[in-house]
């Protein structure tokens, strides 16, 4: 499934042909695929629209055809086309929209497990599947703060299905989650409560690094992914432990294993993302002087907040 630097990635290459350009016609030869309205009402209600800004939330495309907004899931395999009309069509076009400028933006899927619903504007952040989101994982709403206090929140779970929940954090999938954690040098498995601030710390910017990297690199064309009209991504070239179990690690050399987290494939480092998540694959030493764990944890989130409150109020407001 696409992941948020792939989705990104559409996204800019949608607002920088779409915008401003005008509906003249919709086919729909795919019904199922139109969640709301219905088909009918759907085609009716775009002729005439004008696209406005093309934005993103999590994996959702919005885009904007005031007053409603068209919100997209491309899901498995759904792909955008803007191609001149009259150009011969690829199998598994379902969605047409004719627009003013004689081309066609085609939407194809073999899957067929793509979504649009247009949810008028003032609806839009009580639409169910975008109000279930938690925040975008680029928002500057999911800060340090948030994901510590996320990670005290569920301290059992294992960090990569944390990552992996969309109501946690959206936009993060399967192989970004990977590459951050090993970034981070954090195992998959690792409980969310035994991370340390410093290695939540880590993980946070591993996390905001990776997708930085996928978006500039235009996503991972690992297997059927393309941008519009078929674009490549080359983060792909980049990856240092998805979809390379038995090969050797990029930092140490060590075999990269696979295991399954959250039903979901995991791919590591045993020596750069040790289980147990100390110095050098030893368990912290018992003699060790730290606050306790809730303290340790209580601690950070202040004082991350008061980084974050500080870094955002105006310059030279000064202390008080």
């Amino acid at each position: 499934m696409p992941e948020l630097p792939e989705v990104e990635t559409v996204r800019r290459g949608l607002q920088s042909s779409l915008s401003g350009r005008r509906i003249v016609a919709v086919d729909v030869r795919l019904p199922r695929l139109i969640r709301s309205p219905e088909p009918e009402a759907f085609c009716r209600r775009l002729v005439g629209r004008t696209f406005g800004r093309i934005g993103r939330r999590g994996k959702y495309l919005l885009l904007a055809l005031s007053p409603d907004v068209l919100v997209v899931h491309l899901r498995m395999e759904g792909k955008f086309d803007l191609v001149p009309a009259g150009t011969p069509e690829p199998p598994h076009v379902h969605v047409v929209f004719h627009l003013d400028d004689g081309r066609e933006l085609r939407y194809r899927d073999v899957r067929q497990f793509g979504t649009f619903d247009l949810v008028p504007e003032a609806h839009l952040a009580a639409f169910p599947p975008l109000a279930a989101l938690g925040p975008d994982a680029l928002d500057p709403a999911w800060d340090l703060p948030a994901l510590l206090a996320r990670l005290g929140r569920h301290r059992r779970r294992p960090i990569k299905a944390l990552l992996l929940d969309q109501t946690i954090v959206a936009g993060i999938g399967n192989i970004y989650a990977d590459e951050a954690l090993f970034r981070a040098g954090i195992h998959p498995r690792r409980p969310a409560g035994s991370l340390r601030p410093d290695e939540a710390a880590a993980l946070w910017s591993a996390v905001r690094g990776v997708l930085a990297d996928g978006i500039a690199r235009g996503g991972a064309s690992v297997r059927s992914y393309r941008g519009p009209n078929d674009a490549l991504g080359y983060f792909q070239l980049a990856l240092a432990v998805y979809g390379r179990e038995g090969e050797p690690c990029p930092r140490c050399g060590t075999a990269i294993e696979r295991t399954v987290v959250a039903g979901r494939g995991s791919r590591f480092c045993p020596r750069c993302q040790p289980e147990v998540g100390a110095e050098n694959g030893r368990a912290p030493s018992a003699s060790t002087e730290r606050p306790p764990a809730s303290a340790a944890w209580a601690l950070a989130v202040r004082r991350s907040s008061r980084q974050s409150a500080a870094a955002a109020a105006p310059a030279g407001e000064g202390r008080r």
